[in-house]
């Protein structure tokens, strides 16, 4: 939460300053979109590197454990997966009304 939250104000201040500042338009929706998701992805990645915490919590992909109670994780897990569509398709409308 905390990479998305910090890379979509990335993500907004960048488009907002190319398209009202340089004219960009859609091209400036593509390229700070591209940029969005690199830094979601190096925020994340840094914060499972340096917090010893969140690496405890981890659980191997192979790991008998990791396949326990599979019910549970995959009900969990479509949750997810609507609510992360659900925020794409928010991240699209908002990067469009930037544009715009």
């Amino acid at each position: 939460m905390i990479s998305n939250g910090l890379a979509s104000i990335i993500h907004f201040a960048l488009v907002t300053y190319l398209v009202q500042v340089l004219n960009m338009r859609m091209f400036a929706v593509a390229i700070s979109s591209a940029i969005h998701f690199f830094f979601r992805f190096v925020f994340a990645y840094c914060l499972v590197v340096f917090d010893k915490d969140l690496r405890k919590c981890m659980i191997p992909l192979f790991d008998k454990s990791s396949r326990e109670d599979l019910g549970h994780i995959l009900q969990i897990g479509y949750q997810s997966f609507v609510m992360k569509v659900m925020g794409w398709w928010a991240f699209d409308v908002f990067t469009q009304m930037a544009a715009l």
